[in-house]
């Protein structure tokens, strides 16, 4: 976890930063008015401090569905993230990117076989098909 001095920081050093929601609910299992809440605010309130436009939201546990991913449109967001592994080429919808998953510890083999294949498990995943 970050205070706002350090995101501040972060930031003047090109850290670009998304929204992932207020309380970190998880948005399908909320009313519609509460999660648009939740969208909608955690990009004001990242917005406010940092003085910069917050153009991506990330679904908190991954989850979304097609009406949480029409809130983070609604709400102006120009792309959203999953925590689905995977690709993201130019048919990726923009609200449901694909992330590589990784971790300070992984080799730099690892974040090659990531970020060539979308996550370090594919290639053994690919020899057992």
């Amino acid at each position: 976890m970050m205070n706002w001095e350090q995101v501040r920081e972060m930031r003047g050093n090109g850290i670009l930063f998304g929204a992932h929601s207020q309380t970190h609910p998880r948005l399908t299992e909320i009313n519609p008015v509460e999660a648009a809440a939740e969208i909608t605010d955690s990009r004001a309130d990242i917005e406010r401090e940092l003085g910069k436009p917050v153009t991506t939201f990330a679904y908190p546990y991954g989850l979304h569905d097609e009406a949480i991913r029409e809130l983070a449109k609604r709400a102006g967001y120009e792309a959203a993230c999953t925590v689905d592994p995977g690709l993201n080429g130019l048919a990726t919808p923009a609200w449901s990117l694909s992330r590589a998953e990784l971790w300070g510890t992984d080799s730099i083999i690892r974040l090659w076989l990531a970020l060539w294949l979308g996550t370090a498990e594919a290639l053994s995943r690919r020899k057992r098909s």
